[in-house]
């Protein structure tokens, strides 16, 4: 819908196109968006005596650019990301355009919303994501994406309209930024009972895109998770993503421990799938099997946690010596439990010797 339209104007409008009696005529949109290129004044209005974020004069949206704004976000969005790639505005210049724009931009929408991030700015935001040629500004896209969607995930507000990218097209066309969700992440969502609109629910899959993804830097997600407001429901999953994205695994391993466990065998065997990746799960069996004995008979979670000891067990076992396993086992307890994963690592490992 949105999002073939405005990728094919931004793709490929041609600033030096003219008219010949051998190439069509430019279609209604291309010829905005040429027609801003040559102009820009049309679009915007530069304001020398009120600075901007870059350190330049502030940029407001003229007559027009508001018309396109409200009624025709993603020919608006277009011809911003083509001004922006042929240098004719900044993206300091774009973010003073938009935020000026107020609520006659959009249709109706919740006040904290505005003045978080406009819609038609995550917009532009995420399509940078896919065609900026600039080095520098793609490297701050990620950030700016992650805050916008932690607030609009902790607020609760609703947009009036779809994004023109959803979370599917942003992972397809997107994938040095947006990566594919870890397969784990199903069993935390499905634990977590999240009760979500579509909006909420599309932001939540963007973040999840942009955590799995590499073009988050890693030691932004302290400084993320620090500045976030309270995300409910969503907070486990959005803080497991942030710290495995920061390469924190035992922090994980220890807050899936406490929130959802049938996740942990799943996460375990994603992230250390190889027999020679001994440290974590020796690590996983021996705090499962301390955590395991300190919770109550009526711990709801107690189920999954024994299903996950025994797959932390049997994991362990395809890594182990019999002798260096049988060092990790609690001296109280039962045989039985114990006994079948302790035999199964000295067959593998005396067939395999």
């Amino acid at each position: 819908m949105y999002s073939s339209q405005i990728l094919s104007t931004s793709l490929s409008v041609n600033i030096t196109r003219t008219c010949s009696p051998r190439l069509p005529p430019p279609a209604p949109q291309d010829q905005v968006v040429q027609a801003a290129l040559q102009e820009p004044r049309l679009l915007v209005r530069v304001d020398a005596e009120a600075p901007g974020r870059g350190g330049g004069a502030g940029a407001t949206a003229t007559a027009l650019g508001r018309l396109l704004a409200r009624g025709h976000v993603a020919l608006m969005v277009s011809t911003l990301v083509s001004l922006h790639e042929s240098d004719a505005l900044s993206l300091p210049d774009i973010e003073d355009l938009l935020a000026t724009l107020g609520p006659e931009s959009e249709e109706p929408c919740a006040r904290a919303e505005r003045e978080a991030v406009p819609s038609i700015l995550l917009d532009l935001w995420e399509h940078l994501t896919l065609v900026c040629t600039k080095p520098a500004v793609k490297a701050q896209l990620p950030e700016k994406l992650a805050r916008a969607y932690l607030q609009r995930i902790a607020s609760g507000d609703t947009q009036s309209r779809p994004a023109l990218l959803s979370a599917q097209e942003l992972r397809e066309l997107s994938k040095a930024h947006f990566g594919k969700v870890f397969p784990w992440v199903a069993l935390v969502m499905k634990e977590g009972g999240l009760q979500m609109d579509d909006q909420r629910t599309q932001h939540l899959e963007k973040l999840q895109g942009l955590l799995c993804g590499g073009g988050l830097p890693s030691g932004a997600t302290d400084d993320l998770l620090n500045a976030a407001p309270a995300l409910g429901a969503a907070e486990p999953i959005v803080r497991a993503l942030a710290l495995c994205h920061a390469g924190s695994y035992g922090l994980v391993r220890r807050l899936l421990m406490e929130s959802c466990p049938s996740a942990l065998v799943p996460f375990a065997s994603y992230h250390f799938p190889h027999t020679s990746q001994v440290s974590f799960w020796s690590e996983l069996l021996v705090e499962l099997c301390a955590y395991v004995k300190q919770i109550p008979e009526d711990d709801p979670h107690l189920g999954d946690l024994v299903e996950a000891l025994k797959g932390a067990m049997e994991g362990a076992s395809r890594r182990l010596e019999p002798l260096a396993l049988m060092e990790l086992l609690p001296d109280e307890g039962q045989a039985a439990f114990f006994l079948p994963y302790l035999l199964s690592c000295c067959r593998t490992h005396y067939q395999g010797s």
